[in-house]
């Protein structure tokens, strides 16, 4: 089974419909069960959590073959930083936790940078605490996100 953190965005759909078109089993994490009624159409195992219930991540993840992690940007924190690095952390503790044995985590170009690059600390924190979580992690840094155009 793969855990799929995300699918009703961007990246996480497409990585929930790439292992379902290769027969994998698939359970996809939702915030609410009608977010995942097309899921659930598709074929795909439906987990209601959300990124502040560790518990409920917990046992979304636990016999998990991998799972895709994404922590989206709350952008109405006030303090936005302070709020992903806690966001981070639950994620981390859950897969620490369900004892998963892969994260695919998407981050951001820059992420292997200390300092100077803004919003992208968060996601450098990311890969910080979940390397520490897991025996595996596999980083993804793309260069760019289609929410940058979200303004325009």
């Amino acid at each position: 089974m793969f855990v799929v953190v995300g699918a009703t965005g961007n990246t996480g759909s497409a990585v929930a419909d790439t292992l379902l078109s290769q027969k994998q089993p698939v359970k996809v994490v939702v915030r609410s069960a009608d977010k995942g009624a097309a899921w659930k159409a598709k074929g795909a195992e439906i987990a209601v959590a959300s990124l502040d219930d560790v518990p409920a991540l917990v046992k979304a993840f636990e016999g998990a073959k991998g799972v895709y992690l994404l922590v989206p940007p709350n952008y109405g924190a006030q303090a936005w930083l302070a709020d992903q690095r806690s966001r981070m952390d639950r994620a981390a503790d859950a897969v620490k936790k369900s004892a998963v044995g892969h994260v695919v985590f998407l981050s951001s170009i820059g992420g292997h940078i200390a300092e100077g690059t803004g919003p992208i600390r968060a996601a450098r924190y990311g890969e910080q605490v979940l390397s520490r979580a897991v025996k595996n992690l596999t980083i993804l840094r793309p260069p760019y996100f289609m929410e940058n155009w979200a303004p325009v």
